[in-house]
C-alpha cells in the first residue's frame, strides 16, 4: 500500500512539474504574436486609443499624464509590446505590464531613466 501511495505522489508531482512548465512557456509565446499597426504621429491620448483597439489590449493611464505628449508613428506588422514601446518613444512615459494584454502607462521612473542613459 505504501508503495502505491509513493507512486501516486510521484506521478502527481511529475504532472504538476509538466503543467507549471506549460504555464511558464505560454505567456512568452502569446506576447510574440504580431499585430498590424497603422498609427500616425498624433496626440498621445488618441494614439493610445487606436493602439489599444489594434493590439486588442487594455491600457490604463491618467489622462493628465498623457495629454501633453505626442506619440511616435507605428506602422507595420509588429509584436505589440515592441509597438507600444515605439509609440511611447520620446514621451518620457513607459508601459508596465500586469498581464500580456494589460499595461499601465506611467512616467518613466528615475531609476529607469538613470539605467537607460548612455555612459558618460
Amino acid at each position: 500500500m505504501r508503495t502505491n501511495n509513493s507512486l501516486v505522489r510521484l506521478a502527481v508531482l511529475q504532472a504538476l512539474a509538466c503543467a507549471s512548465g506549460l504555464v511558464l512557456a505560454t505567456p512568452g509565446k502569446a506576447s510574440a504574436d504580431p499585430a498590424r499597426f497603422d498609427i500616425a504621429a498624433q496626440p498621445l491620448p488618441n494614439a493610445l486609443k487606436s493602439f489599444a483597439a489594434q493590439a486588442k489590449m487594455q491600457l490604463l493611464y491618467r489622462y493628465d499624464v498623457v495629454s501633453h505628449a505626442k506619440a511616435s508613428p507605428v506602422t507595420g506588422q509588429l509584436e505589440k509590446h515592441a509597438a507600444l514601446e515605439q509609440l511611447l518613444r520620446g514621451t518620457g512615459l513607459e508601459a508596465v505590464y500586469s498581464s500580456n494584454n494589460t499595461a499601465t502607462i506611467r512616467p518613466i521612473s528615475t531609476v529607469n531613466r538613470l539605467q537607460s542613459r548612455p555612459a558618460q
